[in-house]
């Protein structure tokens, strides 16, 4: 579960990122359209999804400990899966997760 709050941190440092520090050199190339404050409302819209999605590893984590509703656990760690957090520690913890809920399916109720 600390993966997740560790993830959450992540989204949250990106949402809360300054336009004046984003570099819009990079897609000078692609489309002269877009700007710093474009860019900026891109990644507000992705950290917002990925603290919502990060909820549900968690409530997996607390279901697991509770050692009730196998599916809720399992798809916890599978949307777990897909939040990176730092150096991809979500990602990999996640999937341990996973495999260890899939086979302790007689200690669940």
């Amino acid at each position: 579960m600390s993966q997740e709050l560790l993830a959450i941190v992540s989204w949250i440092s990106i949402i809360t990122i300054d336009a004046s520090t984003i570099d819009t050199s990079l897609f000078q190339g692609i489309d002269l359209t877009i700007t710093a404050e474009k860019v900026k409302d891109f990644y507000a819209i992705c950290g917002t999804i990925g603290c919502i999605l990060s909820v549900f590893p968690i409530l997996g984590g607390i279901v697991t400990l509770k050692r009730k509703m196998r599916g809720l656990a399992l798809v916890g760690s599978l949307i777990g899966l897909f939040m990176i957090g730092p150096l991809f520690a979500s990602s990999l913890l996640s999937l341990i997760g996973m495999i260890l809920v899939g086979l302790s399916k007689e200690e669940f109720q």
